[in-house]
């Protein structure tokens, strides 16, 4: 009797965060992504997979950890499983990012005086026991399996990640990316395998599109235009990776004439962007950007920033905290001032309370914002259309819908369905049994 796989849903099944998918087939056990999730109701609070669910992976003999990419919704606790030996398995520049995540969580956490589930120590030995693996290149990691990382198209260093166990075949997509942006070509559909085993798929935006990019982009210039030209100012609250660069390089190649000033972690991860430039897009329009624009290297020198007219792109992206909360004191209480948010804003994240009532707790003080609030959609997620597109170029006998809101995922799955692909979405704790 053929033996069947088995995929065990840790995290980040039926909503978006805390990813963890352990996979099992023929006497081996992999896990994609191990990440957490942040919770409004203490900030910058951690919710593991394992509180709720299953005891940690790693109590079964894990065989190795592979790693999507660098955000802290799938990369978050990888460390915590390095309390026993084990190898990992990402891109090398996954592998530099991650680094400083973790350090920067235990570092708030610290502050926050919460207790976190690994010392520094495991962040070394991440770093010890991890391979660094580039794309398109299939590498043997045991007797019988292999992977393989292509190009994800979502952040730097992301991957579509290939495992194949005695031939058994399965592609986990972790977050991914078809259409192009100012930093990443996205995925080369050309490059995916056909006709596999199982397919699983990340499902933010199963259930629509995103806006015309370019559109998005000229909005988000000329609104930036109407506040400083008023005499205002724009904090643009945005993630590390990724964004906080994509914003910089827009505002250069439109030729913005005003000051634009970068705060926060997203200064850090801009110097291992300009480390891997085979992995950017146009290297040289990201490298002339980031060197036009401001660094804010000291909590001194943000109170310059405000001063005249200007473009503040700072971290949090969901405004958990971070220099956000300098700058928000500063600019909510005044019309001609704007917040600006680029990214998604996970429910009961303190960017989505903004987003939704225009106020937000900072320091237990309430504050209720005239300032304008935009909501604008850089998304480096595949919408609708490209999710699809994904499916039908893999043709798999199994597709597993993750990484979406209930709601998003239950209409992508019908309309999966629809087009007669054998589709699951497996709630937290639930065991897929796939012939």
């Amino acid at each position: 009797m053929a033996e069947n796989l088995k995929i065990k849903a840790l995290g980040g099944a039926r909503e978006v965060g805390r990813s963890g998918f352990l996979v099992s087939y023929s006497g081996e056990k992999y896990l994609f992504d191990y990440g957490l999730k942040i919770n409004i109701d203490v900030i910058e609070s951690l919710e593991y997979p394992e509180r709720q669910f299953y005891p940690l992976p790693i109590r079964e003999n894990v065989n190795g950890v592979i790693l999507s990419h660098a955000h802290l919704d799938h990369s978050g606790l990888i460390p915590k499983l390095f309390d026993k030996d084990l190898f990992s398995y990402m891109h090398p520049a996954t592998l530099d990012i991650s680094k400083i995540l973790w350090k920067d969580t235990i570092k708030i956490a610290d502050l926050n005086k919460e207790k976190f589930p690994f010392p520094k120590e495991n962040i070394r030995k991440a770093d010890k026991y991890t391979f660094a693996l580039g794309y398109d290149k299939e590498v043997q990691i045991s007797d019988k399996t292999f992977i393989e990382f292509k190009d994800a198209g979502h952040i730097l260093g992301s991957c579509l990640c290939y495992l194949s166990i005695d031939n058994k075949k399965i592609l986990y997509t972790g977050d991914f990316k078809i259409e192009e942006t100012n930093l990443h070509k996205g995925v080369d559909l050309r490059k995916l395998e056909r006709n596999l085993n199982v397919l699983m798929i990340e499902s933010t935006y199963g259930d629509r599109e995103h806006p015309d990019r370019n559109k998005e982009e000229k909005r988000f210039v000329e609104s930036c235009l109407d506040v400083v030209e008023n005499g205002g100012n724009v904090v643009a609250p945005s993630f590390a990776v990724g964004r906080s660069q994509e914003l910089a390089e827009i505002l250069y190649r439109h030729k913005f004439p005003y000051p634009v000033y970068m705060d926060g972690m997203g200064k850090t991860v801009s110097n291992i962007f300009l480390n891997y430039p085979k992995s950017v897009k146009d290297f040289s329009m990201l490298k002339k950007s980031l060197k036009h624009t401001i660094m804010v290297e000291s909590p001194r020198e943000r109170n310059k920033v405000l001063k005249s007219p200007s473009v503040v792109i700072t971290t949090a992206g969901m405004m958990q905290g971070g220099p956000v909360y300098y700058y928000l004191p500063e600019i909510y209480d005044n019309e001609r001032n704007a917040v600006f948010l680029t990214g998604f804003q996970v429910e009961k994240t303190p960017g989505r309370q903004v987003l939704e009532k225009k106020e937000i707790f900072v320091d237990d003080q309430r504050l209720k914002l005239k300032a304008d609030v935009k909501k604008f959609d850089f998304s480096a997620h595949a919408g609708k259309k490209d999710l699809f597109s994904m499916v039908k170029k893999s043709n798999p006998e199994h597709v597993v819908l993750v990484h979406g809101d209930s709601k998003v995922i239950d209409i992508l799955k019908k309309d999966l369905e629809k087009e007669g692909f054998k589709v699951h979405a497996p709630y937290q704790g639930d065991v897929l049994t796939l012939k």
